[in-house]
């Protein structure tokens, strides 16, 4: 039993008696549930035990404050002004009162309660995403469970959604616990919602469906040109990985593998050009896109006629429709020809002209020699050595015809005739 130290005055006509022990048990007071970055002050009540009550305020009492039973240095008043943080949750306050000495009970512990959040959102587990921060699965591949955490005081409500192409809509949870979830291809984003009060936060990871490519569009075959059939489509979605086309060509009834082409990209329209082929023959054609991970279904088959005529059209028909070849080679032919032509009539115009000037030459020749000869006799016969008429040789004797008369006059040389005749004797 505790010893209980009494001081008895007995006061008998103005004797007083007193009692004197510690001060009475402290009782903690304060708003303990306050938001974070806000003051809180706590308040250690207790009464003295020397005095009485009508007479209390006349003593003078002293705190001692403790924090998880830690005493709290230079605090000895009544009241504990505390910056309130979301680390005092973890906290216990408590005091004692002294008076003369005598120091009381320790209160009852309070502890603080911080309200705060949402904070530091957690996904369990980690979605391990890849070199573009996503999260690669394929397409009807089940994904999940996610649980989803929050720092919040009180605990945040939490909800997930889910993301496509037409908006967002409820995922399937439970107390903040995403469940398997099976992956369409128009899905873009898982996400995670934390609500505290009008506060929210919210984290989530995008998805990177693979899958094998979506089969080409508008997929046609058409022969513009003599022995070539032009194949266009347009590209589809390539699964998320690179793809790639693969042509097959029907030539009989065995498909063959006829080449492998790149993609232009999602919504682009391939051409490529076959050939060359037989004119007037059919050909049958099958397209697939195809990734990493498979090929698509096959649109419809392409059928084209190759434009153009064989040989064997050619000959049964009468109305001398000529493929374009044959037209070239006439063509070629003609000009050729013309070329000729021209090349001889050249030559013959320039041996033409040739010939006539020797001809000329010659006829002058004969011309001079006439002349010369003219001259001659006409000389003689004006010298009188001459003969008139025709002159005949009968033996050794000369004989002139009668029948011309000779009627020439004797005249002088002129100068002209002597410088012939010095040109004759050169």
């Amino acid at each position: 039993m505790k010893m209980l130290l009494f001081q008895v005055i007995l006061m008998t006509c103005g004797l007083l008696c007193i009692v004197q022990d510690r001060p009475s048990n402290p009782n903690i007071t304060g708003y303990l549930n306050v938001e974070v970055n806000r003051y809180i002050i706590l308040t250690c009540s207790s009464n003295s035990t020397l005095a009485p009550d009508y007479n209390s305020e006349l003593v003078t009492l002293s705190y001692t404050w403790f924090v998880n039973d830690t005493k709290i240095n230079e605090e000895t008043r009544e009241t504990l002004i505390l910056y309130v943080t979301r680390e005092l949750k973890y906290n216990r306050y408590s005091c004692t009162a002294t008076e003369d000495g005598l120091e009381s009970d320790r209160s009852v512990p309070v502890k603080i309660n911080p309200l705060y959040g949402p904070d530091r959102l957690t996904i369990t587990p980690e979605p391990i995403l890849n070199i573009n921060g996503k999260l690669t699965v394929r397409e009807g591949e089940t994904i999940g469970p996610y649980v989803c955490t929050a720092d919040c005081n009180p605990p945040c409500n939490m909800t997930w959604k889910i993301k496509t192409s037409d908006g967002f809509s409820d995922g399937r949870s439970m107390m903040g616990t995403f469940l398997k979830q099976a992956v369409q291809k128009n899905m873009l984003l898982f996400r995670c919602i934390a609500h505290w009060g009008e506060n929210t936060l919210k984290r989530g990871f995008q998805l990177d469906i693979k899958d094998i490519p979506q089969t080409p569009i508008n997929f046609t075959g058409y022969s513009f040109t003599n022995r070539y059939i032009n194949l266009t489509w347009i590209s589809g979605f390539n699964g998320g990985y690179d793809q790639f086309f693969i042509l097959y060509l029907n030539e009989g009834s065995t498909w063959t593998e006829e080449r492998n082409l790149t993609d232009p990209g999602e919504g682009r329209e391939v051409q490529f050009d076959h050939g060359p082929l037989t004119p007037g023959s059919e050909y049958w054609f099958r397209l697939q896109s195809c990734n990493k991970i498979n090929c698509s279904s096959t649109p419809d088959d392409v059928r084209a006629v190759v434009k153009g005529e064989s040989c064997a059209s050619l000959r049964e028909k009468q109305d001398g429709t000529k493929p374009t070849d044959a037209i070239v080679v006439i063509c070629i032919l003609s000009t050729l020809f013309g070329i000729t032509c021209l090349v001889v009539a050249v030559i013959v115009i320039c041996k033409t002209r040739y010939g006539n000037k020797n001809q000329k030459d010659t006829n002058g020749d004969q011309t001079f020699q006439l002349e010369e000869k003219l001259m001659t006799e006409h000389y003689e016969n004006v010298q009188g050595t001459g003969t008139c008429g025709d002159v005949t040789v009968q033996g050794d004797v000369r004989v002139q015809s009668t029948d011309v008369d000779c009627d020439y006059t004797t005249l002088e040389r002129p100068d002209h005739e002597t410088v012939y005749e010095e040109l004759k004797s050169i």
